[in-house]
């Protein structure tokens, strides 16, 4: 048993009700994220930002899906969409530009917005599992719950002989993630002085 996890504590799905508090973890687990430093504005309300945005993540593009993990601790999330779930239609684009709105600023929503959808573009369009956001608070990372948040999608991938799909803007991820069976699909730099993305690809089992 890794320290400081409890032998009884296990992966389940999130509820509504948690959506504060694990918009909270991913805000701290993402604070330094190469994404959210350019998505938001370098001031003393980072961390309120990103958590807006992860708010609007689990409340309108991950909750409803019924594959979004946490802990019995609620010491990080997984967000997957099942095939076919992760396209916006407008009314859902609508509902989601708030949350963005609020974290970007005026100034920055504009070309930010452009971002978003340069990495939306290179999205495959064959059937898959997608991982949108996998964050792990600080104050837990290195007990495992990262690999374990991941594997519970890749199993019910391999159970339906279906791929998987992420982005990543942060290097040392990628090594996680190839771990995992994923490779690297692509790689891009997004506009505006936008950070740099590992696009990657699970084969089907």
């Amino acid at each position: 048993m890794t320290p400081g996890k409890s032998k009884s504590e296990s992966l389940r799905l999130a509820t509504t009700g948690e959506v504060p508090v694990l918009a909270g973890v991913l805000a701290r687990a993402f604070r330094d994220d190469p994404l959210i430093e350019w998505l938001c504005p370098p001031d003393e309300r980072v961390l309120e930002r990103a958590a807006t945005v992860f708010s609007g993540y689990l409340k309108l593009l991950a909750l409803p899906h019924g594959m979004t993990w946490t802990t019995d601790g609620q010491h990080g999330a997984a967000l997957w969409s099942p095939p076919g779930k992760w396209k916006m239609g407008l009314l859902t684009q609508l509902r989601v530009a708030p949350y963005f709105f609020a974290a970007a600023g005026l100034r920055r929503m504009p070309t930010r917005l452009v971002g978003l959808e340069t990495i939306i573009a290179q999205h495959p369009h064959e059937p898959h599992y997608y991982l949108q956001v996998l964050g792990i608070d600080p104050s837990a990372q290195g007990m495992g719950w990262g690999s374990q948040l991941i594997r519970r999608g890749t199993d019910i991938a391999d159970r339906d002989g279906l791929p998987c799909y992420l982005e990543t803007m942060t290097e040392r991820n990628v090594s996680l993630y190839l771990r995992h069976g994923f490779e690297v699909a692509g790689e891009m730099d997004l506009p505006f002085r936008g950070p740099h993305v590992w696009r990657m690809w699970r084969a089907a089992r």
